[in-house]
């Protein structure tokens, strides 16, 4: 009997035990929950830039939603569709942690678009807002006309260091610069997601 009692003990133990191992690493593994990502995509957008960023923070808890001017499908480069969730004339800036805009053809498809004023509105009401914006590769075009990037140092793609400069920003070589609550990248995605995911821990512990 007392053998009976000793080994149920033991068995509890160990039940416990891995229990709190896989609370721990839940715990781990969702340390942006509550955070509200907002990816802003055009027709060629860079789907490694998004999808290794989006696979990444959503593993740790984060919610991720796509915008786009309006709410028709959205191919990216390398043929995938995605439909957005919000179009941008509708959104409040505010409601969001983070707002991403992935490199590939999407700045130019956003820029060249005659709606691009709602865009630049947005950005601008965000960081006025203190909301985080971040961007990668050629993304950072898409702020130097929103005229986020002036008197900030940044960086991305090297064929862009130049309209970087001429906006005013500060020019980097480094492949990850945040200043002000504004992220631009040069192409390091896996550098550039983990800063994201270090800048999002910090303002959900604001």
């Amino acid at each position: 009997m007392k053998k009976t009692i000793t080994i149920l003990v033991i068995l509890l133990s160990i039940l416990v035990l891995l229990g709190t191992s896989l609370r721990e690493k839940r715990g781990a593994r969702e340390t942006l929950r509550g955070a509200k990502i907002l990816v802003i995509i055009a027709p060629g957008f860079s789907e490694d830039e998004y999808s290794s960023v989006e696979t990444y923070l959503r593993s740790k808890g984060a919610e991720i939603f796509l915008a786009y001017y309006e709410p028709t499908p959205i191919k990216s480069d390398e043929g995938y569709l995605y439909t957005p969730d919000f179009t941008l004339g509708t959104l409040d800036p505010s409601e969001f942690h983070l707002i991403y805009i992935p490199g590939g053809g999407n700045p130019r498809a956003l820029l060249k678009d005659e709606r691009r004023e709602q865009l630049f509105n947005f950005l601008r009401e965000a960081k006025e807002g203190n909301v985080v914006i971040a961007a990668v590769c050629h993304g950072p075009l898409v702020l130097i006309e929103a005229d986020i990037l002036d008197g900030l140092e940044a960086t991305g793609h090297p064929s862009i260091m130049g309209l970087l400069r001429e906006a005013g920003a500060r020019v980097s070589d480094n492949m990850v610069v945040v200043d002000d609550g504004v992220i631009t990248a040069q192409y390091s995605v896996l550098e550039f997601r983990e800063k994201l995911a270090q800048i999002l821990r910090e303002k959900l512990g604001e």
